[in-house]
């Protein structure tokens, strides 16, 4: 019995893997409604109503466009045109994706090239950012509270929080803004020249990880010292911490 349950489960959780794959394709990995590349699965019609997960009835948004959808501001018709001419195909120049064949992400003041784990904290890896095959930038955050307590993540793009904390999530232009004002979070991150460049506020063991544009501070720590105004390569992880 525990395997056959087990089976099931597998079989559900591959369906909407695939399922999901299909809807970040079809909208060309964005929210259809604004291109916001923070991602969640949704229901063209209501889930209470079809009980049923068919890619042909479900649209890939955003979480601000997907609370918009939930509160009656887009119809079934209107969603159904977003599904079949999402943004991200139409207006190809807000895509949140580096063309250059080097991944350069801006942190303080010093560049690092193709290093994709950026912050590390007690090796426990508290942002990553990566490409997939189509250039997309991929997004892993794990949020904590200044109390520690973990509030939310992003896994490969796909939004996994608590729905009772309040986030902000706006996109405009290749500029994401993440923020919980409860908290005191903040990630910014925005496209230009080609390169990512990143600020915010972020927490790990109770402990700070302040990004200004001048440098980067572990709580008090100034972990910047000396690795302002320069470029770094040739290093997997950008800021490997200890506290």
């Amino acid at each position: 019995m525990i395997s056959n349950l087990n089976y099931w489960l597998s079989t559900c959780r591959n369906a909407l893997d695939s399922i999901k794959s299909q809807l970040k394709r079809e909208a060309n990995f964005g929210c259809a409604v604004c291109g916001c590349p923070i991602l969640e699965g949704a229901h063209i019609i209501p889930f209470q109503e079809s009980h049923e997960f068919l890619a042909e009835d479900m649209i890939t948004l955003c979480p601000t466009c997907h609370s918009r959808a939930h509160t009656g501001e887009f119809s079934q018709d209107s969603l159904r045109e977003f599904k079949k001419n999402p943004h991200n195909r139409s207006t190809l120049q807000d895509r949140f994706f580096i063309e250059n064949t080097d991944l350069v992400v801006n942190i303080g003041s010093t560049r690092f090239v193709n290093a994709h784990r950026i912050f590390v904290i007690n090796d426990f890896d508290i942002l990553t950012v990566d490409r997939d095959e189509n250039n997309n930038l991929n997004l892993n955050v794990s949020f904590f509270d200044a109390t520690n307590k973990f509030v939310g993540s992003i896994l490969d793009n796909e939004w996994v929080v608590d729905a009772t904390f309040k986030w902000q999530i706006n996109y405009k232009s290749r500029n994401l803004v993440i923020r919980n004002q409860q908290r005191n979070i903040l990630l910014d991150l925005r496209l230009q020249s080609g390169e990512l460049v990143m600020t915010g506020m972020l927490y790990y063991l109770g402990h700070s990880v302040v990004v200004k544009p001048d440098g980067v501070w572990l709580g008090e720590r100034d972990t910047s010292t000396g690795l302002r105004n320069v470029t770094i390569s040739h290093v997997e992880t950008a800021f490997d911490l200890q506290v």
